[in-house]
C-alpha cells in the first residue's frame, strides 16, 4: 500500500518535468539571429537633413541650406545652395525626384534640373500669372509633410495656395497642378490646371501633402483626399492618413487615438480598391509615425524609434527595432547599396546614420 502511494506521487511529478522539457524545446527560435550593430554616423554629412531619396541608384539628400545630388556616402560633396530659393530655411521639407528639383519663395515657385540648382538654370513661376487672386502659399511645416508635391519621376507638381477675392480670404485651399519636363537643360511647364474645390463653407487649410507615384495625398481639416495627375479630387479617408508604396500597392495607416489602434488598409497603385488588412496598437513609439520601404519591408519611424510592420492574413504586427547610436528625429530612410541610411533632424546637428542591411532587422526582445 505504501509503495502504491509513492508511485501515485512520483508519476505526476515525472509527467510535469517531461512537459516542461518539451515546452522549452517547442518554443520558436530565430534560426537566423541578427547580430546587433549600433547605427554609425555619416561623418562628412553634418547639419539637419530634411529628406533623401534613391532613384535609379542615385542618392539625393536635402539639407537645410544645400541639395546634394548623386551622393557617395564616403565622400559627400558638391553642395548646391538653396538659400536664395527657399523661404524660412529650416521650416520646410521639399519633395525630391529623379531629374527635377522644386522650391519656393513667398511669391514664386522655382524649378531646376536637379544637378543644376542656380539662377541661370531656374524656371521661375509667378503664381499671379496662373491665378490673379493668389495671395500666399499654404504653410506646411516639415513635421507635417512636404510643402509641395512632386511625383518621384518629376513629371507632375502640386502647389497649394490661398486666394483673396473682393478683399476676403476664400475658405478653401486651392491647388496649381503642373505637368513639367526637361527640354534642353531647362524645366518647362507643358500643362497646368487650377483645382478649386468647395469642400467646406468655413476656413480650412492644407496640413499635409505626400507624393505617391500616381497621385498626391492631401490632408484638409483632418480628412485625406487623393488628387490624381489629372487634377481629380476624391475623399479617401476621414482621418489624416499616411501612405507608403510597396510592390505596386499602396498601404495606408490611420491612427485612432480614442481606440489606441492604427488601422492598415491597402489599395492598388492608383489608390483605388481599398480594403482593410488589420490593426496594431498605437504607442508612444509608433505615435504620428512616418513609413518607408526598405528592402521590400515596411518600416515605421517616429522620433528616433523604428519598427517593422509585418502583414499577414487579416493581421498586422509592429515590432520595435534597435536604434542604438541614433540621436534626433528621423526624416527619411533609404536602402543605399548594402546599407540602410537614416537621415535626422536635431537642432542643426542631425546628419545621418547607417547600418549594414544584414543587421537592420534587429528586433528588440
Amino acid at each position: 500500500m505504501k509503495k502504491l502511494y509513492i508511485m501515485r506521487f512520483i508519476f505526476p511529478l515525472l509527467a510535469s518535468l517531461v512537459f516542461m522539457a518539451c515546452s522549452d524545446d517547442d518554443e520558436p527560435k530565430d534560426e537566423n539571429p541578427v547580430t546587433s550593430v549600433p547605427w554609425a554616423k555619416v561623418e562628412n554629412l553634418t547639419g539637419d537633413v530634411y529628406n533623401s531619396q534613391v532613384i535609379n541608384d542615385k542618392l539625393t539628400i536635402l539639407g537645410r541650406n544645400n541639395l546634394f545630388f548623386d551622393v557617395q556616402l564616403d565622400a559627400v560633396s558638391n553642395p548646391q545652395s538653396i538659400v536664395n530659393f527657399l523661404t524660412r530655411l529650416g521650416r520646410y521639407r521639399l519633395p525630391l525626384s529623379q531629374d527635377i528639383f522644386i522650391s519656393r519663395s513667398e511669391t514664386e515657385v522655382f524649378l531646376f534640373p536637379i544637378n543644376a540648382v542656380n539662377r541661370d538654370n531656374a524656371t521661375v513661376l509667378d503664381l499671379k500669372t496662373f491665378d490673379p487672386n493668389f495671395s500666399t502659399f499654404e504653410d506646411i511645416p516639415f513635421w507635417q509633410g512636404d510643402v509641395m508635391g512632386m511625383d518621384p519621376a518629376g513629371t507632375t507638381v502640386l502647389v497649394p495656395y490661398r486666394t483673396i477675392v473682393n478683399g476676403l480670404a476664400t475658405s478653401n485651399p486651392n491647388y496649381l497642378l503642373l505637368k513639367i519636363g526637361l527640354e534642353e537643360g531647362k524645366v518647362v511647364v507643358r500643362e497646368h490646371k487650377l483645382i478649386k474645390e468647395q469642400l467646406r463653407d468655413y476656413y480650412v487649410e492644407t496640413t499635409s501633402i505626400r507624393s505617391m507615384r500616381n497621385f498626391f495625398m492631401v490632408v484638409i481639416e483632418g480628412s485625406t483626399y487623393k488628387i490624381n495627375h489629372n487634377g481629380d479630387l476624391e475623399l479617401i479617408g476621414n482621418t489624416a492618413l499616411r501612405g507608403v508604396e510597396r510592390e505596386n500597392q499602396i498601404y495606408f495607416f490611420s491612427e485612432n487615438r480614442d481606440s489606441g489602434k492604427v488601422t492598415v488598409t491597402n489599395a492598388d497603385i492608383n489608390g483605388g480598391n481599398r480594403r482593410a488588412i488589420g490593426e496594431f496598437d498605437l504607442s508612444l513609439e509608433t505615435l504620428s509615425a512616418g513609413y518607408s520601404v526598405v528592402d521590400n519591408q515596411i518600416i515605421g519611424y517616429s522620433g528616433k524609434n523604428i519598427f517593422l510592420i509585418t502583414l499577414a492574413a487579416n493581421s498586422v504586427k509592429a515590432e520595435l527595432l534597435n536604434s542604438q547610436g541614433m540621436e534626433g528625429s528621423i526624416s527619411s530612410m533609404n536602402k543605399v547599396g548594402d546599407k540602410v541610411l537614416i537621415t535626422l533632424i536635431r537642432s542643426g546637428q542631425g546628419g545621418a546614420v547607417t547600418k549594414p542591411l544584414a543587421n537592420f532587422i534587429d528586433k528588440i526582445k
